[in-house]
């Protein structure tokens, strides 16, 4: 499953015509009404309702198998031929699109596991559907595959990423890996929120450093920067929470946030790390003494032998 999404996730990173994107979210949404069915199953069998399913899945499968088949016959265009003067481009939806089908199959998919292998009671009311939704996320089935899925994306797509980015993106993937909710044990939750706490305050400060150094920067990477300090941040409050009473939820919310992050960058197609075109204005501010006292409070050493 790991390897399927990644590859898929790779393609999609260079979906550029209709067909193309069609594709992406016919393989995608599959995958995701498949464990959606799973789920969906488990709660409710009988013979009924799995043909309501298999109905289901296939309908799914026609609303994106048909158009794939009319651009063959009838010709492939560009996404951005498809609809002119629209506010958001069309390749924009796609890659939402894609991510929301993503997300799909992840959660399902966690969610299914964890419920055949014993983690999770199936029942009806909607409290158990909360418990049950919370705790498959935040289970070593959704986590280790989503940090496998984020690993395999990052090497086979390592080049668009540019000026001290490689590292920023890579780390991503560890920070998934290294969740305490994940293994039912205290020498886990321990090692990993030390683990992520260590992590997180280098990446902390890496960024400011970039930030200060690289004022060129495009829009979009300062978008990326920012809303990872947000994630990490949202991330850590979680496993507090966690850590006092045992709800999982916020820390859940911020994988989702970090999954959504990680899943854009990688299906926007443009460079990470590349300097703003001509004539783009700056997304910083033209000075930044916070960044400057922040950089010399987090990590001073770091930055002095670098000349900072």
């Amino acid at each position: 499953m790991a390897v399927l999404t990644a590859w898929v996730l790779r393609r999609g990173s260079d979906a550029k015509t209709a067909n193309q994107a069609i594709i992406l979210l016919l393989v995608l949404s599959m995958m995701g009404c498949m464990f959606l069915s799973a789920v969906i199953y488990l709660y409710y069998p009988g013979l009924t309702n799995l043909l309501i399913l298999v109905a289901f899945n296939m309908v799914t499968m026609s609303v994106f198998l048909i158009p794939a088949l009319l651009t063959i016959f009838f010709g492939d265009r560009k996404l951005d031929d498809l609809i002119r003067g629209s506010p958001i481009k069309l390749r924009t939806m796609v890659v939402w699109a894609a991510i929301a089908f993503v997300f799909m199959a992840e959660v399902f998919m966690g969610w299914t596991l964890s419920a055949v292998s014993g983690g999770l009671q199936p029942a009806g009311d909607p409290g158990a559907v909360y418990l049950a939704l919370v705790g498959s996320s935040s289970s070593y089935w959704f986590i280790f595959t989503m940090a496998a899925e984020m690993a395999l994306t990052f090497v086979t797509m390592r080049g668009k990423f540019l000026n001290g980015m490689l590292w920023i993106v890579a780390v991503q993937p560890l920070m998934m890996f290294f969740s305490p909710t994940a293994i039912d044990s205290q020498g886990w939750a321990t090692v990993s929120f030390l683990a992520n706490a260590v992590i997180m305050a280098a990446v902390f400060a890496f960024i400011l450093h970039l930030l200060r150094r690289n004022r060129s920067f495009s829009k979009g990477t300062v978008s990326y920067l920012l809303c990872l300090i947000l994630a990490y941040t949202l991330m850590m409050t979680g496993l507090l929470i966690w850590f006092v009473d045992g709800d999982a939820l916020v820390f859940v919310v911020s994988i989702y946030f970090e999954m959504t992050v990680y899943m854009y960058v990688i299906l926007d197609g443009r460079t990470l790390g590349a300097h703003r075109p001509p004539g783009e204005a700056s997304a910083l501010p033209s000075s930044v003494p916070v960044t400057r006292g922040m950089e010399t409070l987090v990590w001073p050493r770091f930055f002095e032998s670098r000349g900072g």
